[in-house]
């Protein structure tokens, strides 16, 4: 008996993780992102920033918070946190077979300085969405999108423009904010919801050194809290002649329960949409292959993607309200046109939703990029299930690279 306890124990804890299911199997990780929620992005929930003149240049949550003041920023993010992250969506997502969910934060949600314009208060609303996930049975990765000084120049990481994270004090601040998610969701209520933390989203290619120096520092922190946990490094900027280092990096390291994060959107090569559909698969295939390979030594796993196959959606490039590519007519048009799409365009999507299903589950999963937004159609999973475009279980997946 005590040596059936003990080993109860032991399964207890390597089942702590968020590709471990009660069987002892590994379980793909099946999820989405709730982006445009704790970090605001425009494109996403436009109706928040059509509230302001083109000659604003409010274009993500700095200039927002600035622009309105802290009072009215205020009241208008706190009318925000509570309705577009509910527990309907959190139980209609685990409606549909679900286990994961991919909450991007902020490091103001845990602190920032008299200077910076943010509002504090979205931590309530996090520690809520993460219990929301607990009573319905999934698993939560807690992602730094946005770092101080902004690690990547986009509006995701909360501020656009110059990329100023590389200085030490903007590093030590976002070690002391891996500190703070650390101890936070540590607690015993969290330990067994939130089974992983991505340290940076999204770092540019120009600060690779400093972020695998960054890396290492955040894993030994988070090591010293908490020896279970995955801890994501998120490679996305450095496909692009680094991918192949990012890898020998981790391998080199000897990290222990450590996961590459890569995202993989096609909507930003121009000339994808124009690609037959038999090539634009083989490009979802070859995703696969890669990923297949990578996965023998190293854990993989796509933290983002979607079904957009352009890059029209309004405002998703800051300062423009379509595309930078040169698309055949009528092409941005038809992008959101979701009422008017055809029945065979829908069959498409799904193929396409399958493919890349079914591609990044080489590796130990995905997650949607994003649970839902206001506009844009082919960034949104719970419309795309609504309108069946989006497969919900392995039978109903229409396209098998194999």
């Amino acid at each position: 008996m005590k040596f059936f306890l003990i080993s109860i124990f032991f399964i207890s804890i390597y089942c702590n993780s968020i590709y471990c299911n009660i069987n002892q199997k590994k379980e793909k990780i099946r999820g989405v992102n709730l982006g445009g929620w704790l970090v605001l992005e425009p494109w996403i929930r436009p109706s928040l920033f059509e509230q302001f003149s083109p000659k604003d240049k409010i274009v993500d949550e700095y200039t927002f918070t600035k622009f309105l003041g802290y009072e009215e920023a205020e009241k208008q993010l706190n009318d925000h946190w509570s309705s577009w992250v509910t527990e309907h969506d959190i139980k209609k997502l685990a409606s549909y077979g679900l286990n994961c969910l991919r909450i991007p934060v902020g490091y103001w949600t845990f602190e920032k300085k008299p200077s910076e314009p943010f509002v504090m208060g979205g931590f309530k609303y996090l520690l809520e969405a993460v219990r929301w996930a607990k009573k319905y049975g999934l698993k939560v990765i807690i992602d730094l999108h946005g770092a101080p000084g902004s690690q990547n120049g986009f509006d995701n990481s909360g501020r656009y423009g110059p990329i100023k994270w590389q200085t030490d004090d903007n590093i030590q601040r976002t070690l002391n904010v891996i500190k703070n998610i650390t101890l936070t969701f540590n607690h015993p209520e969290f330990r067994n919801t939130v089974t992983s933390i991505g340290v940076l989203n999204e770092p540019a290619a120009v600060i690779k050194n400093q972020f695998n120096k960054y890396f290492k520092d955040a894993y030994n922190l988070i090591r010293e809290i908490n020896s279970d946990i995955l801890i994501l490094y998120d490679d996305t900027f450095f496909i692009s002649g680094g991918g192949d280092d990012s890898i020998k990096f981790l391998e080199s390291s000897k990290f222990k329960r450590v996961v590459l994060d890569t995202h993989i959107y096609n909507a930003f090569t121009c000339d994808f949409v124009s690609l037959s559909i038999d090539d634009q698969f083989s490009v979802v295939c070859s995703n696969e292959t890669n990923i297949a390979s990578t996965s023998k030594t190293l854990r993989r796993f796509v933290g983002e993607w979607s079904l957009a196959t352009t890059d029209c959606t309004k405002w998703l490039l800051i300062g423009s309200n379509g595309s930078r590519c040169n698309y055949p007519n009528g092409t941005c048009q038809f992008e959101d046109d979701y009422l008017n799409w055809t029945p065979e365009y829908k069959s498409y999507l799904k193929q396409y939703a399958s493919a890349q299903m079914n591609a990044y589950e080489a590796g130990i999963g995905w997650t949607f990029w994003n649970f839902k937004t206001e506009n844009s159609a082919h960034w949104n999973f719970i419309l795309g299930v609504e309108q069946g475009w989006i497969p919900i279980t392995t039978e109903q997946r229409t396209y098998d690279c194999t």
